[in-house]
Protein backbone atom coordinates (compact mmCIF):
# COMPACT_ATOMS: atom_id res chain seq x y z
CA UNK A 1 0.00 0.00 0.00
CA UNK A 2 2.51 2.75 1.03
CA UNK A 3 4.39 1.85 -2.11
CA UNK A 4 1.29 2.83 -4.27
CA UNK A 5 0.65 6.94 -5.28
CA UNK A 6 -3.08 5.91 -5.52
CA UNK A 7 -3.26 5.61 -1.24
CA UNK A 8 -1.99 8.91 -0.96
CA UNK A 9 -3.99 11.52 0.99
CA UNK A 10 -1.76 14.48 0.92
CA UNK A 11 -3.33 17.75 1.63
CA UNK A 12 -2.64 21.05 1.96
CA UNK A 13 -4.07 22.67 5.89
CA UNK A 14 -6.59 24.57 3.99
CA UNK A 15 -8.04 21.86 2.25
CA UNK A 16 -7.85 19.49 5.10
CA UNK A 17 -9.79 21.96 6.94
CA UNK A 18 -11.97 22.58 4.23
CA UNK A 19 -12.68 18.84 3.97
CA UNK A 20 -13.23 18.32 7.82
CA UNK A 21 -16.38 21.60 7.36
CA UNK A 22 -17.88 19.68 4.66
CA UNK A 23 -18.45 16.86 6.60
CA UNK A 24 -19.97 18.91 9.13
CA UNK A 25 -17.04 19.64 11.72
CA UNK A 26 -16.46 22.80 13.14
CA UNK A 27 -12.87 23.24 13.29
CA UNK A 28 -11.71 24.89 16.86
CA UNK A 29 -7.80 24.70 16.54
CA UNK A 30 -5.69 23.60 13.86
CA UNK A 31 -2.08 24.08 14.72
CA UNK A 32 1.08 23.22 12.72
CA UNK A 33 3.82 20.83 14.31
CA UNK A 34 5.99 21.09 11.92
CA UNK A 35 8.63 22.49 14.09
CA UNK A 36 8.24 20.40 16.70
CA UNK A 37 8.40 17.33 14.35
CA UNK A 38 12.01 18.38 12.47
CA UNK A 39 12.85 18.76 16.01
CA UNK A 40 12.60 15.18 16.92
CA UNK A 41 13.79 14.38 13.60
CA UNK A 42 16.72 15.64 14.35
CA UNK A 43 17.45 14.52 17.72
CA UNK A 44 16.63 10.93 16.68
CA UNK A 45 19.53 11.33 13.46
CA UNK A 46 21.89 12.56 16.28
CA UNK A 47 21.06 9.34 18.71
CA UNK A 48 21.46 7.29 15.54
CA UNK A 49 24.78 9.09 14.69
CA UNK A 50 26.13 8.82 18.42
CA UNK A 51 25.21 4.50 17.70
CA UNK A 52 21.98 4.92 20.44
CA UNK A 53 19.02 3.65 19.76
CA UNK A 54 16.04 5.16 18.80
CA UNK A 55 13.11 5.74 21.47
CA UNK A 56 10.56 4.43 18.59
CA UNK A 57 9.94 0.70 17.76
CA UNK A 58 7.45 1.32 15.06
CA UNK A 59 9.36 -1.28 13.18
CA UNK A 60 8.30 -4.05 15.15
CA UNK A 61 4.65 -3.80 14.13
CA UNK A 62 5.02 -1.76 10.52
CA UNK A 63 7.85 -4.39 9.26
CA UNK A 64 10.95 -4.18 7.99
CA UNK A 65 9.82 -1.70 5.11
CA UNK A 66 9.73 1.03 8.00
CA UNK A 67 13.27 2.13 7.82
CA UNK A 68 12.93 3.39 4.34
CA UNK A 69 9.65 5.07 5.22
CA UNK A 70 10.98 6.76 8.26
CA UNK A 71 13.97 7.97 5.92
CA UNK A 72 11.27 8.80 3.18
CA UNK A 73 9.08 10.73 5.34
CA UNK A 74 12.01 12.45 7.62
CA UNK A 75 13.76 13.99 4.33
CA UNK A 76 10.22 15.27 2.77
CA UNK A 77 9.74 16.91 6.19
CA UNK A 78 12.56 18.52 6.48
CA UNK A 79 12.32 20.37 2.99
CA UNK A 80 9.33 20.94 4.02
CA UNK A 81 7.03 19.15 1.98
CA UNK A 82 5.18 17.42 4.37
CA UNK A 83 3.75 19.02 7.58
CA UNK A 84 2.46 17.87 10.48
CA UNK A 85 -1.03 19.27 11.93
CA UNK A 86 -3.18 18.61 15.35
CA UNK A 87 -7.28 19.88 14.59
CA UNK A 88 -9.43 19.65 17.19
CA UNK A 89 -12.56 19.87 15.44
CA UNK A 90 -16.54 19.22 16.81
CA UNK A 91 -19.60 17.95 15.38
CA UNK A 92 -21.97 20.90 14.67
Amino acid sequence: MGSDATYSFLALPEQMRAALEAGGLRVLEQIDLSDTTLASIRENMRRAERGEPSHQRNHVVLGDEFAVRLRNVSKCAMERRLIEQFIIAEKM
